[in-house]
């Protein structure tokens, strides 16, 4: 069976679902631990380099960055989305843990 993604976003009552077929080349799915209060942690999104779509499922206290230190902090709890349909030009995200309790974050990412 292929792998896929399937986004369905709600806007005003309209629903608009849309599935795409990725190549096992084309995605990855990371999972890291991260020690409560944890700082910046840098997770590599594997062979991918040019993501078009990176979903990270965090919980309370979690954040990313598409550039270290200096981005603009994305909160995930429970879960965030951001896509560029050119790819961003990265192979890695910077994830921090705020909380006050130790979690495993999912990170996936299609290009």
């Amino acid at each position: 069976m292929a792998d896929s993604i399937t986004l369905t976003s709600v806007v005003e009552g309209l629903t608009k679902t849309q599935t795409a077929a990725l190549a096992p080349d084309e995605s990855t799915i990371v999972k890291a631990s991260l020690a409560a209060g944890s700082g910046e942690v840098t997770i590599g999104l594997g062979t991918i380099t040019a993501p078009k779509v990176i979903a990270v499922f965090g919980g309370l206290g979690i954040s990313f960055r598409l550039t270290a230190t200096t981005g603009t902090a994305i909160p995930a709890n429970p879960f965030a989305i951001v896509s560029d349909a050119g790819g961003f030009s990265q192979a890695s995200i910077y994830v921090t843990n705020a909380g006050a309790q130790p979690i495993t974050v999912t990170i996936m990412a299609a290009e």
